[in-house]
């Protein structure tokens, strides 16, 4: 555990602000205060950084969160691969017996949402950000400013989805689509697809 000293004896779950940043072999997780005070802490996988986060009270899918190296802006293509790349890794982890199933769906989900935003961004299609998997097992896919799918992520949702638009869900994505739901099986399915 590193901290300067403005963070010295100070309760960490006061910190304002958190961050995980995620290395080749291992990860760190960040805890800020508004005055400028901070403390690392390094942990051996993203799953425990992850799970010390959570401790201290922080959501982790709103911790701004990532990987070490150069400054790359908000290039969709890395997160989609970052994104992929977390699941697969925690689907190793859960099979391994690494990860239990708790701390493997806190990073599934945010994971998941955060391919399925990045995907439709590849596509041309900016959609509303995707917080969580909702109660019922679902993804809320919105595009921005009452914008539309667009013909090639219409068919990238119908390729692996079964979009719910109503009670029952539909056959086919339509490009002038808006909104929509998809289970979480169907999101992976359709964002792990974009790595084969």
């Amino acid at each position: 555990m590193y901290g300067n000293d403005l963070s010295l004896g100070r309760n960490h779950y006061t910190a304002d602000t958190a961050k995980l940043v995620t290395f080749d072999d291992c990860a760190r997780s960040e805890i800020h205060w508004s005055d400028g005070a901070w403390v690392y802490e390094l942990f051996d996988t993203r799953a425990e950084a992850i799970e010390n986060l959570h401790r201290l009270g922080f959501d982790v899918s709103k911790a701004v969160s990532n990987t070490s190296g150069p400054d790359k802006g908000h290039d969709m293509n890395l997160e989609l691969k970052q994104a992929i790349a977390d699941l697969k890794q925690a689907q190793r982890d859960l099979a391994s017996g690494k990860l239990k199933p708790v701390p493997y769906a806190d990073i599934r989900g945010p994971a998941l949402c955060k391919a399925v935003v990045a995907l439709a961004a590849e596509q041309g299609v900016a959609l509303e950000p995707i917080h969580c998997i909702d109660t019922r097992g679902e993804l809320p896919i919105v595009v921005k400013d009452n914008g539309a799918y667009g013909e090639q992520f219409a068919a990238t949702l119908t390729a692996h989805c079964r979009p719910r638009t109503g009670a029952i869900p539909e056959r086919a994505a339509q490009a002038d689509g808006r909104w929509c739901y998809i289970t979480h099986f169907d999101a992976e399915r359709m964002v792990l697809a974009q790595s084969e």
